[in-house]
């Protein structure tokens, strides 16, 4: 269940300012938002899709993500705890560098192929050409996506989150999210189809690997289908 806020307590889009606790709790202007499963579990971007050479394990925990809504918008954080390595040279083709897919199904009707509202976007980390600048803009439409408008605003931020997991000198990277539900086709009370992945890009060029929450993990060979498949996405109720 993903919690409503009061709208004065939405969170600001900059990128900034996500902070933890001792035990990883999120605080401050995201303390509001779900950040476990109905089972206690964490929101965890952790299953291992697609591995050309990830730096990490199927099951690690070094992307995550938190949520929660005040009637109008949709807002989502996703933390990811990068090696130090990121890249954005790829042009169109976000997939292959360092960047974020969301998957929203507005009345989670669970098709095997998109309809209106089935929307897949794609988010870069950074700007084209920029190294460690913010990105606020150059999201695309992946290739099933719905066309209908969707009022998506964004901002990134580079090494600007909490202190790394595994080296804590090394902050994390924060996408923050603010999703209009309208647009979305999306009501309060009702399961909606939602799914986010994280590709890593360590060597400039293609990605090394891309993590799920919701597709299943890879077994002997790579599989990447909520970009033809919505069905696959996750379903999430808004309170």
């Amino acid at each position: 269940m993903i919690p409503r806020i009061a709208s004065s307590a939405a969170p600001k889009l900059d990128g900034k300012g996500v902070k933890v606790d001792d035990l990883g709790r999120l605080t401050g202007e995201w303390a509001e938002a779900v950040q476990n499963d109905n089972s206690g579990a964490p929101l965890l971007i952790d299953n291992l899709i697609i591995d050309v050479d990830a730096e990490a394990a199927d099951g690690s925990p070094f992307r995550r993500w938190a949520a929660m809504h005040d009637g109008s918008y949709l807002y989502v954080l996703v933390i990811v705890d990068d090696n130090g390595d990121r890249h954005r040279d790829s042009g169109t083709s976000l997939a292959q560098d360092d960047s974020l897919e969301l998957f929203l199904d507005g009345d989670n009707s669970k098709s095997t192929r998109y309809d209106d509202n089935d929307f897949h976007r794609l988010i870069p980390l950074q700007l084209a050409g920029k190294d460690r600048q913010a990105a606020n803009s150059g999201d695309i439409a992946g290739p099933n996506s719905s066309r209908s408008p969707l009022g998506l605003k964004f901002t990134t931020g580079i090494g600007s989150g909490p202190k790394g997991l595994r080296r804590k000198n090394w902050e994390q990277d924060v996408y923050e999210l603010r999703i209009d539900l309208e647009s979305a086709g999306i009501d309060t009370n009702a399961p909606i189809g939602f799914e986010l992945q994280v590709n890593d890009d360590d060597g400039g060029k293609n990605r090394e690997s891309k993590w799920a929450w919701k597709h299943p993990s890879r077994a002997d060979r790579d599989v990447d289908g909520t970009v033809s498949n919505p069905a696959l996405m996750g379903t999430v109720v808004l309170e």
